[in-house]
């Protein structure tokens, strides 16, 4: 969802600078750089999420304490390394446009 709301952000704004509907389109700079925008997003998300605290759990009969404390994942990749693989994403797409 950061992603997107990133990307329809910069979309909007291109549009309103250039005044011209199509420049998003055929340029991939202004997508790279929301990119670049939502991996920041995604790390400060993720540190937040990181400081919770987690749940602990005593075991009646040992009395042996467990920590249970919640994953943050999308499709088995922990959150912390997305911003990680967006910002590398984003960097790409900006290479690519300007080696055309």
């Amino acid at each position: 969802m950061i992603v997107f709301a990133c990307s329809l952000i910069s979309n909007l704004i291109t549009n309103a600078v250039m005044k011209n509907h199509a420049f998003y389109n055929h340029n991939l700079i202004p997508f790279g750089l929301s990119l670049l925008v939502s991996s920041i997003a995604i790390y400060f998300l993720y540190k937040r999420l990181d400081k919770e605290k987690p749940r602990i759990l005593v075991d009646k009969e040992t009395g042996q304490e467990f920590d249970f404390k919640k994953k943050h994942e999308l499709f088995f990749i922990p959150l912390k390394y997305w911003s990680y693989i967006i910002a590398a994403l984003g960097v790409i797409v900006m290479v690519k446009q300007l080696l055309k």
